[in-house]
């Protein structure tokens, strides 16, 4: 029940923090900022990498990101016929002033906790992170077929 009502609040949470930051964006837009900003320019193709989703999924968030003006397009230097993602001036502002109203936030919801209880509350949670990315699932739960 607690992870249940854990991704509810942090959807919730996300949803205000865009809302109030006043940018006009979704969580897949940030997301596609993320790494637009910390890895730089990037294909559509690494982009969705990064993401974990398809290619036509991403094209579908970056058209809007590029409508707003929080993306663009530019020619790749390696490769004439292709280009590049980048985010533009907006796309950054819109990014680092999300993430630094995320962490005011955050750090106001763990206001009360003492420094050993924030890094306990990282620690198990990083575990937690990486052991779920980490599970095989199909390799622990049986086929449809299997379990008719």
């Amino acid at each position: 029940m607690q992870l249940v009502r854990l991704r509810k609040s942090m959807e919730a949470f996300r949803a205000r923090v865009l809302e109030v930051g006043g940018h006009g964006l979704e969580g897949s837009g940030l997301a596609v900022l993320y790494h637009l900003t910390s890895a730089g320019p990037l294909r559509t193709s690494a982009l969705a990498e990064r993401l974990g989703l398809d290619p036509s999924t991403t094209s579908r968030h970056v058209a809007g990101l590029e409508r707003s003006g929080h993306l663009e397009r530019v020619p790749d230097p390696d490769d004439g016929r292709a280009f590049l993602l980048r985010a533009t001036s907006r796309g950054t502002l819109a990014f680092e002033e999300t993430r630094r109203l995320r962490n005011e936030l955050v750090a106001l919801v763990l206001r009360d906790w003492s420094p050993d209880e924030v890094a306990g509350f990282a620690d198990v949670l990083r575990r937690f992170n990486d052991a779920v990315a980490d599970l095989d699932v199909a390799q622990h739960v049986p086929s449809r077929k299997d379990r008719a």
